[in-house]
């Protein structure tokens, strides 16, 4: 099947087929006199040598045809007049019930595509990617109609060796017998509705794999071919099903403390299924709360855990933000307190009154989907050694999520709070939660995580050990005046002014200076009575 037509040098024009698939590009040496044909949309037989091309490891990595001449290139057909586009057109969500070796015909809107690879669509019920080496251009929302052998994996399901057509709409979704006029069959539909149209309670028509689920738990989740969705029991009397089972749901939507959700009516197994293959996820993409129901992998240093209600909770950080996973009971992962570990879980977000997010949870089935990346080490000084000149290089880009060493004077301490380093005029912040308390000047070393806060590098979670005194650090004379430079950014200054103010904001101890033409403010522990006459202030910028 020749899918497009494009452009070559002088002598030859290329077609680009899909045969069983896979795209095959074939080169025709033309005749000057003879008109270049639109065979787009033909069926066609080649003949002419076959020249695969190879990867330097071996693999083939495109299969290409140079064809001697336009006589060796026999009109077979259209794609118009293919039988299979004669077929009834297939729900999408019934193909789980079909033979792998039956041929079918599918239509949806098209939804994304990898070139030369696949094209997904979706039909109101379901989803499904066709297996294609067809690489016509296709539009936003174009109607595809689709033959094909139908295979599934999980949630996931395919086309295999299909041929597609683009047609105008003859319906937007096509309805199963037994379900209502407007029902929803995708879990991304569910979390596409608005508070009020998830509370009108729309009729949902579900197939998925459970992803998560607990026998204490009036929730589960599921995942079909467009994404995930939180089921909550209701009063149906179904069987808990555990992860890895196919079940179809109906029910109706509500909303959640967050995001809509199910509120079931009936669940039953279908089938056993392969839970999916959980995508790589940061806390910065997950508090965006697009992943919410959905099946994904979180990694982070393990602060602390504790049990709650029934639930180990673990407290994780990572280089920017926390966030908490939760396991039953019988898991017990306290050995893993200190280490860098990897889970895989359902994402849900924290809601407010407002249903604003303020924090995300990880549902994680059991001890089986939680790995240790990094155990915590019997000696955390044993980690190499970064000077603070080389954080944030490339070298030390690679250090985030694993433990960094480093040394410095300190300009300030919060005990249980934060350290302020300084070492050949280069600072950094460290958070720390021990208690003791350091004196500036002191020369430490301490081992934490590296970490990003407001755009500066920091290091996170730290533990550290005194080396002992070093020199008393010198302020630098600032001018309030002048605009801050980036390389002063965490260094000690000092700045002449006179006290207008103060006021205890916090726990500290808020004062508003002036100088001859600026008002500036600074902050301190309260650890002595303020006098308005005092004229100098030093601190950290």
């Amino acid at each position: 099947m020749e899918s497009e037509r494009r452009g070559a040098d002088g002598a030859h024009f290329q077609l680009v087929l899909s045969v069983n698939g896979e795209t095959v590009f074939a080169w025709v040496l033309m005749n000057p006199e003879v008109p270049t044909p639109d065979l787009t949309d033909r069926k066609v037989r080649l003949e002419g040598v076959y020249s695969p091309k190879v990867s330097p490891d071996g693999q083939l990595a495109s299969l290409e045809i140079m064809v001697p001449s336009l006589a060796q290139v026999t009109l077979l057909g259209t794609l118009a007049d293919d039988p299979g586009f004669v077929l009834p057109v297939s729900q999408i969500n019934s193909l789980l019930r079909l033979p792998g070796d039956r041929l079918v015909q599918v239509a949806g809107s098209f939804i994304a595509r990898e070139p030369g690879r696949y094209i997904r669509i979706r039909d109101g019920n379901g989803q499904i990617d066709l297996m294609t080496g067809q690489m016509r251009p296709i539009a936003p929302n174009d109607w595809i109609e689709a033959v094909g052998y139908p295979m599934t994996s999980g949630p996931n399901w395919q086309l295999n060796r299909a041929l597609f057509r683009i047609r105008p709409p003859a319906v937007t979704a096509i309805v199963h017998p037994e379900q209502t006029p407007g029902t929803i069959g995708l879990a991304a539909d569910v979390l596409k509705l608005s508070a009020e149209e998830a509370a009108q309670g729309r009729p949902v028509w579900l197939t998925g794999v459970v992803t998560w689920s607990h026998l204490a738990s009036p929730f589960f989740f599921i995942h079909d071919s467009s994404g995930g969705v939180c089921i909550m029991r209701g009063n149906s009397d179904s069987l808990i099903r555990s992860p890895g089972r196919n079940v179809e749901v109906r029910g109706i939507t509500a909303m959640g403390p967050f995001a809509p959700v199910v509120m079931s009516s009936k669940f039953e197994r279908v089938s056993d299924a392969i839970i999916p293959v959980a995508r790589q996820v940061s806390v910065e993409q997950a508090l965006t709360g697009i992943e919410e129901a959905q099946w994904i992998e979180m990694r982070g240093y393990l602060r602390r855990t504790y049990r709650e209600a029934g639930w180990n909770y673990l407290e994780l950080a990572t280089a920017t933000s926390d966030f908490i996973a939760i396991l039953p009971v019988t898991e017990d992962v306290s050995t893993m307190v200190g280490s860098v570990i990897r889970l895989h879980g359902v994402c849900t977000a924290d809601g407010d009154a407002q249903r604003k997010l303020t924090g995300i949870k990880l549902w994680v089935p059991g001890i089986n989907y939680v790995q240790i990346e990094e155990p915590a080490p019997t000696d955390p000084y044993s980690v190499p050694f970064r000077s603070l000149t080389s954080l944030g290089q490339f070298e030390t880009v690679q250090a985030f999520n694993r433990r960094v060493r480093v040394a410095g004077v300190v300009l300030h301490h919060s005990p249980g709070h934060s350290i302020r380093l300084v070492e050949d005029g280069h600072s950094l912040l460290v958070l720390s939660r021990e208690p003791g308390r350091l004196q500036p000047g002191d020369r430490i070393e301490a081992v934490g995580f590296l970490g990003r806060q407001g755009g500066r590098i920091i290091l996170r979670e730290a533990v550290y050990r005194q080396n002992g005194p070093g020199r008393q650090p010198v302020p630098n004379a600032f001018d309030p005046e002048e605009q801050p430079a980036a390389a002063q950014d965490g260094q000690l200054v000092s700045i002449n002014g006179v006290l207008i103010v103060s006021s205890q904001v916090g726990g500290l101890v808020q004062l508003t200076v002036q100088t001859p033409r600026a008002i500036f403010e600074a902050s301190l522990e309260p650890a002595r009575r303020i006098l308005p006459s005092w004229p100098r202030a030093a601190g950290c910028l």
